[in-house]
Parts: structure tokens; C-alpha cells; sequence
């Protein structure tokens, strides 16, 4: 009796185990998988010199989604959260992580980047990978476009890693490049700046067929700026772009990056305006987070933007029209 009590229980956690594993994804016809390396030689998630110690969280600000260009709700991460494969080695302790993903998990939309016949065939047979983060200043983005290897074992049909035929250098988060101020100037409830947006070159990996190298702007494909106003003795908003940014596109990138002419125009006296960059991937796609903000100062009583220094990097979201600035 004991003994059938006992088989019976071990059925019942299979059964268990089973229905809490994850299942098979019908669109792909074969185990298809992307990675930064196969064990144990990894290309891990590069981090940009001076980033704050705190950069990851334990991996909390962390966000990643991959998809097939042109088809990211169709073919793509959908709910198979970057958790599952954006992986730590080290628990994060020294920000060793890198990308094992399985596109046949069921949380996968599609059979992203696969040609037929084992994926859906669409597109272009190519995969993009977007990984963010952020630390207590900054913001951090890398965007990967690695194409189907139709010859790659397990864990390398799509292959960033060192073993692929392609001169891959792993995943590097740069920081989002947030606006930098040339000039500014004043009108009433208006402020005027020319402002100057980095080149998205950093950010970007990709390769064509022969090893060379895409151009970031194929898939960095556009600036946003976003702004709000709040009360200048609250705190200045956070990098996500949920936290009550209103964020318009603003052109193109290019190598180089853009300068613009943007307008700010405040609603009262005691508020500053906070403008950030956002960018736009694959055409439509903006990212989680917005980058270091600049700060404008309502009170025309203040010190004017022209008074400051501009071309300088702005680390404190406080800096323009702020009493005491200098200018070169």
C-alpha cells in the first residue's frame, strides 16, 4: 500500500513539473536558440568605464526584448521575460552576465529571424536584441542585429559570441547620449535652445554577410525628446519614460549625430522643465528609459541659459538658468 501511495505521488509531481515547465513553441519546427557564447567561453554584457557601482541593481533596472526587424509583435520576446536569458554567471556581483535565449519557448511569439522551413520565414532572417539599463545618474542601452546561422549547432544560430565566423565584440551598454545645449535664449515663458544629440555609433553591433559591419542608423533609427515640468523643490523625474515624460520624434539619426532648435515653454515661475533624449529602434520602437536629463529653470529672475556652461557634460538635471552658473 506504502509503495503504490509512493508511485502515485511521484506521478503526481511529474505531472506537476510538467505542467509548470515551460512548453514547446509550435512555430519553431526545430530547437532554435541565440547566445553571446557557449560555455564556458561567454562574451559578457560590457559596461561602460565610470558607470556607478550600483549600475544592474541585482539586476532590478535591468530591461531586454528581442524580436525579427519589422515584426516585433508577430515574431519576437513577447512575454518570455529577459530574466530567462539575459543571465547572470556571478549573481551580478561583478556584472558578468550574458544572453542564452530559446526561441522555442512558448512565451516567444513566433519563430523570430528562422527561415523555413523550420520558423515562420519572415522578414529578413535576422534577430535584434536591445538590452537596458540604468545606474543613479545615467542610462545604458546596447542594440544587437545578428543574422541566422543556417549551419549553427545548439546555441548558435544566432551567435554573438566568440565563437561565431562573424567579428562579434559582445554586448557593450553605452550610455543613452542625453541633450547637450550649444546656446539658449529667453522669451517670456520661452526658452530656445540649440541643442545637439549624440551619435548612436557606440550603442550598435550588427554585421552583413562577409563579416561587415551595418551602420548604426539601419537600426537606431531615430531621436525622441521628451520634457516635463514639475515644481523645482520636487525631485527630478526618473529615466523611465513611463514617469510622465511626453516625448515627440525629432528626426532621423545619423552618423554624428543632430543638432536641432527645440522650444520649452514653462507654466509657472517656480517649475523647471526637464528635456531628455529617447531613442527610437527599428522605426518604431522607443526605448524603456529616456537619458540624463537637462534641466531649464522657470523663474526668469534666475540666471538666463546663455550664462552657463553648455558644452559641457550635464551630470545633476539642475544646471541651466541655475543661479551662479558660469559661463566660459
Amino acid at each position: 500500500m506504502k509503495r503504490g501511495i509512493l508511485v502515485v505521488s511521484a506521478l503526481g509531481v511529474l505531472l506537476l513539473a510538467a505542467l509548470a515547465a515551460p512548453q514547446a513553441n509550435a512555430a519553431c519546427a526545430s530547437l532554435q536558440e541565440f547566445s553571446s557564447g557557449l560555455y564556458p567561453n561567454y562574451f559578457y554584457t560590457q559596461v561602460p568605464a565610470g558607470a556607478s557601482t550600483s549600475l544592474g541593481n541585482g539586476g532590478a533596472d535591468r530591461s531586454g526584448a528581442f524580436w525579427e526587424p519589422g515584426f516585433r509583435a508577430t515574431q519576437g520576446s513577447n512575454l518570455y521575460d529577459h530574466t530567462a536569458w539575459w543571465k547572470s554567471f556571478d549573481g551580478g556581483i561583478n556584472y558578468q552576465w550574458y544572453l542564452l535565449g530559446n526561441l522555442t519557448d512558448s512565451r516567444v511569439a513566433g519563430c523570430p529571424g528562422v527561415p523555413a522551413p523550420v520558423g515562420d520565414g519572415l522578414g529578413v532572417n535576422e534577430l535584434l536584441i536591445v538590452l537596458q539599463d540604468r545606474d543613479a545618474t545615467k542610462s545604458y542601452i546596447s542594440v544587437s542585429r545578428v543574422r541566422y546561422n543556417v549551419d549553427g549547432s545548439a546555441g548558435r544560430q544566432f551567435d554573438l559570441g566568440p565563437s561565431s565566423a562573424e567579428p562579434w565584440n559582445g554586448p557593450a551598454l553605452v550610455e543613452i547620449p542625453k541633450p547637450f545645449v550649444n546656446s539658449s535664449g529667453r522669451a517670456g515663458a520661452t526658452v530656445t535652445l540649440d541643442v545637439q544629440l549624440g551619435d548612436v555609433s557606440p550603442a550598435f553591433e550588427g554585421y552583413q554577410a562577409g563579416g561587415m559591419a551595418l551602420p548604426a542608423h539601419s537600426t537606431i533609427t531615430g531621436y525622441q525628446l521628451c520634457s516635463q515640468e514639475r515644481p523645482n523643490v520636487a525631485p527630478a523625474p526618473t529615466r523611465l519614460a513611463s514617469d510622465g515624460w511626453v516625448c515627440t520624434d525629432v528626426g532621423t539619426t545619423q552618423p554624428g549625430g543632430r543638432q536641432l532648435i527645440r522650444q520649452e515653454t514653462c507654466g509657472l515661475t517656480t517649475n523647471r522643465r526637464y528635456v531628455a533624449t529617447r531613442l527610437v529602434i527599428d522605426g518604431n520602437q522607443p526605448t524603456d528609459l529616456v537619458s540624463q536629463a537637462v534641466a531649464v529653470e522657470c523663474n526668469p529672475t534666475l540666471a538666463t541659459p546663455t550664462e552657463i556652461e553648455h558644452r559641457r557634460p550635464i551630470d545633476r538635471p539642475d544646471t541651466i538658468g541655475r543661479p551662479g552658473a558660469k559661463s566660459r
